[in-house]
């Protein structure tokens, strides 16, 4: 199965089998098989395969789509297919969506293309991504350095198609090869490096330069990381570029979630081509094809990527799997030091059924650890680490696609969660999306939420929460859903998984001098005099005009908003004094001893009052100059002087 796909077939070139398509199914009952369905390609048809199936009558859907001319996928009630011919390898004439209504299947989109060819993606927003080939002569490739005594040479453009109507698309975003090359014949010519090995993110012109360019095959999307893997029959390798870039910013090196725009995040297969050790990574290839993600739910392989190994005049064709040495701190970007190999040096070779087979090919890894391999135009088979096959099925496809229940019929769902930040003591909603495919009546569905760390669940479909602890939390989400198709019941579970950072929430504090009341420290304040707003107080600072319950609102960096404990303050109609300058306390800092100076003759008679941060009075005095704080703990105090209508503020500092 794809990571974004469905289900995915491919033939080879201008492979076509216009007669009746023979189909014989040889089904050993283990119980180690991986549920549900086969979708494979073959003449003007497609075929949804039940897998426990074991006579040709048993195929279980048959659908009319006319000629593939190298792919077709099925994700969810619709068939996507790359129809017809045209000139080049792989190459198709139109894009075409199918919808099955349950008996049959119809055309909805055909979008015409130019020098499209191979493999086809479909994405979750409903867009297309493709390969589309571009022509440069050659002085265009001799002016940046390459070498070559073809006239001309295909450079590889993936374009993504968002569908505009029965007949049109839009190209929504765009990568070119030709944008992200490096060289080492020339100091002269563009992008020139004394050693390509410092540029494994670029491709090295002049590295197996063919008239056929980078012939790319095999093509999947990671809607998690948003993520593009290709491979290439002429360099074999695979390729991961970004696709949260924009356009523009796919024809530069820098941009996107991962900071280097269009250039290579990650490459596989093949170190010789980047001036590294020949073969460096445990595996020598030869031709590889239908490059893909492996979900992370996989139970043996989780958020590896396969591929199909031809292994062209080597022996037999080999499913290889390895795990990309992922960034621990960066979510987008991988772990390699250039000038040295990138990825791990060994990968995994699961034993298959053993055949040979120069062109075309492709492998799935299954959820439950098995393989399925295509040995292309004759069968594929499904293999648990043995040459002996739990499940052959004869059949004319280049490959093949293994589905759940679930993927066929629904439910189809996402899980999120409501936007904005989320915080402690605040309320959120989780949200379950959920459609079914149309042939189903009449479904039902339960829900089923749990969390990690765990202490969370709900059977609602988008329950509300509020969190008392902050951190980061998995939340996920099981769907059971019955319902009817063909007048029989159709139950089938699925699940899906958000995750939630839930920040902190500190409810602020107030202080008072005596005048002034003061926030504790945000980014935006809001006061209330007993419970109702005062629309002019938005500082971290309000002095009163009256007495009662001040309380404030703040909303701190993460966008946590909290109010404080009521502050009854009490107002004196005292006003702070013009000789509040002049007024000198010493010293400050203090162990404990202070002296006041400055006073004038008006303010003979004073009092003077010591508080701490919260407002509580600690010291207090009258018409002393010299004060004794030595019993109070180190720390900040503010300390106040009042004479008649007059009043002085300071703040000390107490260390001993």
């Amino acid at each position: 199965m794809k990571y974004n796909k469905i289900l995915k077939t491919e033939n080879m070139k201008k492979v076509f089998f216009p007669f009746v398509l023979f189909i014989c199914i040889n089904t050993l009952v283990i119980a180690q098989q991986q549920e549900s369905y086969t979708f494979c390609t073959g003449g003007s048809s497609a075929y949804l395969l039940d897998t426990a199936a074991t006579t040709t009558s048993s195929a279980y859907k048959t659908f009319s789509i006319g000629q593939t001319s190298y792919v077709a996928h099925f994700q969810k009630d619709t068939i996507y297919q790359g129809y017809g011919s045209n000139s080049g390898a792989g190459g198709y004439a139109s894009i075409k969506k199918w919808a099955w209504n349950g008996s049959s299947v119809t055309c909805v989109w055909t979008y015409t293309v130019s020098n499209a060819h191979h493999d086809i993606c479909p994405m979750p927003n409903g867009n297309v991504l493709i390969f589309v080939r571009e022509t440069k002569t050659k002085a265009q490739v001799t002016a940046i350095g390459g070498v070559t005594t073809a006239n001309s040479i295909y450079f590889d453009i993936i374009r993504e198609i968002h569908p505009t109507g029965t007949t049109t698309g839009t190209v929504v975003w765009e990568w070119k090869l030709w944008d992200h090359l490096c060289q080492s014949t020339n100091s002269t010519y563009p992008n020139y490096f004394a050693s390509v090995s410092s540029a494994p993110q670029l491709w090295n012109i002049n590295c197996n330069l063919t008239s056929d360019g980078f012939h790319p095959n095999g093509i999947d999307y990671n809607p998690i990381r948003d993520q593009i893997v290709f491979s290439s029959h002429n360099q074999d390798e695979l390729f991961v570029i970004d696709h949260s870039t924009t356009t523009a910013q796919a024809a530069t090196h820098a941009g996107g979630n991962a900071g280097k725009g269009g250039d290579f995040l990650y490459r596989w297969g093949k170190p010789q081509n980047y001036g590294c050790t020949a073969n460096g990574n445990g595996v020598t290839l030869n031709v590889i094809h239908d490059a893909r993600w492996v979900p992370a739910t996989n139970s043996v392989w989780p958020d590896y990527i396969s591929f199909f190994h031809n292994n062209t005049n080597q022996g037999n064709a080999q499913a290889v799997l390895h795990l990309p040495t992922y960034s621990v701190t960066d979510p987008y970007n991988y772990t390699y030091t250039p000038g040295s190999i990138i990825g791990p040096t060994t990968c995994i070779k699961p034993t298959v059924k053993g055949f040979t087979v120069q062109n075309m090919g492709g492998c799935q890894a299954l959820d439950n650890g098995n393989i399925l391999i295509t040995n292309p135009i004759t069968a594929f088979y499904e293999c648990r680490n043995s040459s002996t096959a739990l499940q052959s099925v004869s059949v004319s496809t280049v490959q093949s696609d293994r589905l759940k229940k679930s993927d066929v019929f629904g439910p189809y769902i996402t899980a999120s969660s409501s936007s904005g930040p989320v915080c402690t003591n605040n309320t959120f909603t989780l949200n379950c999306n959920v459609t079914t495919a149309p042939v189903i009546t009449n479904p039902t569905y339960t829900y089923s939420w749990t969390s990690v760390p765990a202490g969370f669940t709900s059977s609602l479909q988008n329950p509300v929460i509020t969190p008392t602890t902050a951190g980061t939390y998995i939340y996920t989400v099981v769907v059971s859903m019955s319902g009817t198709y063909s007048s029989n019941t159709i139950t089938t579970t699925t699940s899906a998984s958000v995750t939630v950072v839930i920040n902190s929430t500190t409810a602020p504090t107030i202080t008072s001098d005596g005048t002034t009341l003061t926030s504790s420290s945000a980014l935006v304040y809001q006061w209330y005099l007993n419970g109702t707003i005062i629309s002019t107080a938005t500082s971290q600072f309000y002095s009163p005009t009256q007495s009662g319950l001040y309380s404030v609102l703040t909303i701190d960096a993460n966008g946590c908003a909290a109010t404080s404990v009521p502050y009854d303050f009490i107002y004196t109609g005292i006003n702070e004094s013009v000789a509040n300058e002049s007024i000198k306390i010493y010293p400050n800092p203090s162990t404990g001893l202070i002296y006041v100076n400055g006073l004038s003759e008006e303010m003979s008679e004073f009092e003077i009052f010591v508080y701490d941060l919260c407002g509580k009075v600690l010291y207090q005095s009258k018409n002393e100059k010299n004060l004794d704080l030595s019993e109070l703990q180190n720390g900040i105090y503010y300390l106040t002087i009042i004479s008649g209508n007059n009043k002085v503020n300071k703040k000390i500092s107490l260390i001993k």
